[in-house]
């Protein structure tokens, strides 16, 4: 299981992965967060492999990473946040979410400058508020506060 970066040779499979019927207003398409995120100078994106197999995409409001601007939530101070997170039909329910999840807090504990682990979400989904829980066990083992706000 990896996070990779997103080429020119896997962005069509990335952008083909459906997280199936019924599933679709919980996320955005791929294809939609990618042109988001290269728009975005806080987004950090990356596809989910399992092996050589693109199964899943995530991406992270990183404001660490943008250190000539203050971010305009949480008093100006650097914090990470969940964006986006899908797995493939096709893969869902075989572990391979929270392997990614524990790929994704290994992340957020490498990002010295940021302070805090947030969401931006009323957390009306079980699949986000399983993601922000993951998040918040990084927070505790690095001192950062987790907040959770409507916005």
């Amino acid at each position: 299981m990896s996070l990779r970066e997103i080429t020119i040779h896997d962005v069509r499979a990335v952008c083909m992965l459906d997280v199936g019927p019924g599933q679709d207003e919980l996320v955005a398409p791929n294809a939609v967060s990618i042109a988001q995120a290269h728009f975005s100078p806080e987004a950090w994106f990356r596809a989910i492999y399992a092996d050589a197999t693109p199964i899943g995409f995530a991406m992270i409001e990183d404001h660490s990473q943008v250190l000539d601007k203050e971010p305009e939530l949480h008093a100006g101070e650097r914090y990470i946040a969940p964006w986006r997170f899908m797995i493939d039909h096709r893969y869902q329910e075989l572990g391979f979410g929270a392997q990614a999840i524990r790929l994704l807090i290994a992340h957020a504990r490498s990002r010295p400058a940021a302070k805090k682990c947030c969401c931006h979400s009323c957390q009306k989904i079980i699949i986000l508020k399983r993601f922000i829980s993951a998040l918040a066990l990084c927070a505790q083992a690095k001192s950062m506060t987790v907040r959770s706000s409507c916005v």
